[in-house]
């Protein structure tokens, strides 16, 4: 079965992604975010989530610059982040008295291979961490 954030993200990206290189040896080609800030009121109908929702929308995509590595006590930010998209939307409940899931989505604006991690949940539930825009 697919997450609902999964889904979410590849329809962010069928909208977001330009061109990309020809696949190397097996590989996925490297994919490039072209249209950032016009993901921005993107509507995602929920079909397209596969999973009971009143769909999605985007509520902002903007671009976030590089963030040099600094020291972290926990040792979480040795690497650069990349330069990237920022999406911040919700997800629609079936029960119009329930609340919106919230997400939030970092597309890595150039080759970006194509994985995704997803966090969240357990103490992180209702929180969407954006310390290192």
């Amino acid at each position: 079965m697919k997450t609902p954030l999964a889904l979410l993200s590849a329809a962010l990206l069928l909208g977001a992604c330009g061109s990309a290189p020809a696949p190397r040896a097996g590989l996925a080609a490297p994919l490039a975010i072209t249209k950032c800030e016009a993901l921005a009121g993107l509507s995602i109908p929920a079909a397209a989530i596969a999973l009971p929702s009143g769909g999605a929308i985007v509520a902002s995509a903007e671009r976030a610059a590089e963030v040099a590595p600094y020291k972290d006590p926990e040792g979480e930010h040795l690497l650069p982040t990349p330069a990237r998209c920022l999406v911040l939307g919700h997800v629609l409940p079936v029960d119009p008295g329930a609340p919106p899931i919230r997400f939030a989505v970092n597309l890595p604006l150039t080759d970006w291979n194509g994985r995704a991690l997803q966090s969240g949940g357990g103490g992180l539930g209702e929180v969407i961490n954006n310390s290192f825009v």
